[in-house]
């Protein structure tokens, strides 16, 4: 009676031991994206980082204050339709997330016409351009990513992008999140809208591929 006690016991232990690895194994993990500049993110589907988005801060001449806070309207939303991420005020974030306007001009003179990718911390995501000299859209974002409880910064990167095309003649669908609107209601249906869209999207990718996996809890 005791043996059989015991083997019962023992086979409850078993059960239960591969229960609980069963569930361990099927809880998902957060990961980090790993497509390149301007390929679509990769689909995801797990817990998320909480973060706050600053006001964007301007370092040109070229943006108001209402272009800055549209920019971060559609920034906000591109990150929310990413689906890595909770967007918090201050006192429920865990990251710091701080963005400036370093440029904004939708028609700067010079360049040559052309397409070439790249891409590095303080490079240019769309550059390189060759050909005949035609006038472009330009835009840079400066951003950060800090720690709230200790304000170590974690990473930071320049994005720049350069167009002389609109974003339908790339064969591209405009994302739901681009929605050019108010300040930025002038730049609809031209290169600049394709500028908007290559600095947002490189700036969600690249939060994407440099928030520490531990930040990525709910």
């Amino acid at each position: 009676m005791k043996i059989m006690r015991s083997a019962l016991k023992f086979s409850f232990y078993i059960v239960f031991i591969l229960a609980l690895t069963g569930c361990a194994s099927s809880l998902i993990k957060p990961q980090l994206d790993k497509t390149l500049a301007g390929q679509s993110l990769e689909h995801y589907a797990g817990p998320k980082a909480k973060i706050v988005i600053t006001d964007f801060e301007l370092k040109t001449a070229g943006a108001t204050k209402e272009i800055g806070r549209d920019l971060s309207e559609i920034f906000i939303n591109a990150l929310n339709q990413s689906n890595r991420f909770i967007i918090v005020d201050q006192a429920g974030a865990e990251l710091v997330v701080n963005v400036a306007v370093i440029e904004f001009n939708p028609e700067a003179s010079g360049g040559k016409s052309g397409f070439a990718g790249g891409g590095s911390s303080g490079g240019s995501f769309m550059g390189g351009l060759l050909g005949p000299s035609l006038n472009k859209a330009n835009m840079g974002l400066d951003l950060r990513i800090a720690d709230k409880l200790n304000s170590a910064v974690i990473s930071q990167k320049v994005i720049r992008a350069q167009a002389l095309e609109l974003l339908k003649d790339r064969d591209k669908d405009s994302p739901k999140w681009l929605v050019l609107k108010k300040s930025l209601s002038a730049y609809v249906d031209t290169p600049m809208s394709t500028v908007i869209h290559d600095c947002i999207i490189e700036g969600v990718r690249y939060l994407a591929q440099n928030v520490p996996l531990s930040y990525y809890k709910y």
